[in-house]
Parts: C-alpha cells; sequence; structure tokens
C-alpha cells in the first residue's frame, strides 16, 4: 500500500507541477498539418507534422492502425515512458494528459480556421502543399482542431496529434520554445521505435556531474554519468543536456587519458557528438582548463564553435 501511495503522490506532483508550470504559456502551443490541396481549394490529402517529418526527413515507417484513437494515443505514451525520462512516471502522466487532452478537444466548424503560431521551425513540406495550423491550445486547456482538416486525418494522424499536445505542453513548461522535440518524440513513438531507459547501462562505481551552481528555483541545466565502457574509452550518459530533459538513453565517448580529470598544464578542447533516439547528433563541447593549483577545471555547453560557446562549470564525483 505503501508503494501505491508514494506512486499516487508523485504522479499527483508531476501533473500540479507541469500545470503550474504552463499557467503562464498562454495560447502558444498547437499543431500543425501538410495540407494539400485541389484546383478548387479542397483538401486532397493532411497529415499531422510530426508524422510526415519522421517518414521523410529520419526515414521512418509509420504504424498505421485503425484501433482508436485513445487506444493508439494511450499505447504511444506507454512507449514514451520506456525511456523513463522527465519523471519515471511520464507515461502516467502523458495518459492522463492525453485522456484530457481529449476530453476538452473541440472541433471548429467548417470554414474556421486557425491563425498560424510559428513555433514549428520546420524545413521541408511537400511540393504544392502548405503548412496549417492544425491545432491550438488554449489558456482555458481547450484545444481547438480545424475541423476541415481534422475530417481528412485517419485515426492515427488523430492520436498523433493528441500525444504531441501533452508532450509539447510538458516540454513548454520546462522552458522550450518550439515543437521541434515533440514532434521528433511523437514521430520516433508512433513508428515504434525503442525507448531506451536513459539510466540503463550506468554502472554502480560512475561518477557524476552536475553544474557547479544551478540556478535558484530552476532545474539542473546539466546533468550525466561518466563511466569507462567495454571499449575501453569513456562514456558520459545525460539525463540532462543544456536544459533538456532527455528523454531516451543519450551517451557519447571520450578519450581514456580524459577520466578522471587530467593534471596538465595545458588546456584541451574536446568534441562529442550525441547518440541518442531524440537529441541524436548534438554537438557537445568540453574544455578542460588547468588551474594554479594542478587541478582541473570542466566546462560543457553545447557549440560547434569554442569561442561562442556558453560554457557552464561542472562539479564532478
Amino acid at each position: 500500500m505503501k508503494n501505491r501511495v508514494g506512486y499516487t503522490t508523485g504522479l499527483l506532483v508531476l501533473i500540479l507541477s507541469t500545470t503550474n508550470a504552463n499557467a503562464g504559456v498562454g495560447s502558444s502551443g498547437g499543431g500543425n498539418a501538410v495540407v494539400c490541396r485541389g484546383p478548387d481549394g479542397k483538401i486532397v490529402s493532411a497529415e499531422l507534422l510530426d508524422l510526415y517529418e519522421a517518414k521523410n526527413v529520419f526515414g521512418s515507417e509509420i504504424k498505421i492502425s485503425n484501433s482508436s484513437e485513445l487506444d493508439q494515443a494511450l499505447n504511444a505514451a506507454q512507449e514514451i515512458g520506456k525511456g523513463e525520462g522527465l519523471n519515471s512516471q511520464v507515461d502516467a502522466y502523458l495518459s492522463h494528459e492525453v485522456r484530457r487532452i481529449q476530453s476538452t478537444l473541440r472541433v471548429l466548424p467548417p470554414g474556421t480556421g486557425i491563425v498560424p503560431i510559428d513555433d514549428s521551425h520546420n524545413v521541408i513540406i511537400p511540393k504544392n502543399c502548405t503548412l496549417e495550423q492544425l491545432a491550438i491550445y488554449q489558456m482555458n486547456d481547450q484545444l481547438l482542431v480545424d475541423g476541415d482538416i481534422w475530417g481528412q486525418l485517419n485515426k492515427t494522424n488523430r492520436a498523433a496529434l493528441l500525444v504531441h499536445e501533452a508532450m509539447y505542453l510538458f516540454l513548454r513548461g520546462s522552458g522550450e520554445t518550439t515543437s521541434v522535440r515533440a514532434r521528433m518524440i511523437v514521430g520516433r513513438a508512433f513508428s515504434g521505435e525503442r525507448f531506451v531507459p536513459i539510466r540503463e547501462g550506468i554502472p554502480v562505481e560512475s561518477t557524476i556531474c552536475r553544474e557547479e551552481q544551478p540556478t535558484p528555483g530552476r532545474s539542473l541545466q546539466w546533468e550525466f554519468f561518466a563511466y569507462r565502457n567495454q571499449e575501453g574509452r569513456i562514456t558520459l550518459q545525460f539525463l540532462t543536456l543544456d536544459g533538456r530533459d532527455m528523454i531516451s538513453k543519450s551517451t557519447g565517448t571520450l578519450p581514456l587519458d580524459l577520466w578522471p580529470l587530467p593534471t596538465s598544464t595545458n588546456p584541451r578542447v574536446e568534441w562529442i557528438s550525441l547518440e541518442s533516439l531524440i537529441d541524436g547528433g548534438t554537438p557537445i563541447m568540453l574544455y578542460f582548463r588547468p588551474t594554479a593549483n594542478s587541478q582541473t577545471e570542466l566546462y560543457i555547453a553545447v557549440a560547434q564553435n569554442f569561442s561562442s560557446a556558453n560554457k557552464v562549470k561542472l562539479i564532478c564525483k
């Protein structure tokens, strides 16, 4: 009974903290669809941007189903939860939000459109088609949906919109201002790809590194474990990266001579490329700076250029 109470309490805290965090977000959240129209202006095809990008940018195969929108959305939420990112109860949180959002969804009457929101930052679109605003999340927790586009979506696309809104709601509360990561997460989930627990494979004898001076009232911006892997190199396994909570296992490797922190009179810069289902390819810079007492300070940043990097000092123990 004690475990059940702890689980329920933790989930309630997560839901309430997310709701409070998003109280000031306003109607900045929404979802976009790739819409193709005929010469008469009528919709020929429509697809959620998340799924379109998953297929055409990342080469994923979307699993189309005739199951109900809610069942598909809940299955996707459960898959995302396997990564144990954001919170160990993320699947329960997403499931709760998916149900709530579906209950507040209002399909607008024919001929009623939604003013576009510039938060997608997409880079591709089919020729002779347009990106149109499919939905907008209102301050009163109501999701308004373009009825003309909604009517052209299959059940899988409708389910993906529900998960998109739940996921982006959480990410906006964590400070994200674009839907890029939310769309990638949704696309991966509806492709049936595996979300790996973010702590999987971390040995007991690992070093943990965090930013030395966290901002009061703000969650950690950097947190990772460092340990020697089977190939004789050093693995950095991230829980939080530049303010982004990892959603699936995310790692990078360093040469063996850089850990434990070396004692040297010369500074050194190393770059690693993150391996991750969601945030793969993120360029990370590590700056090893010698001190006067023959110690080494470690700084980190997401950057491709050392001089312009917003370096953060870490403490490892």
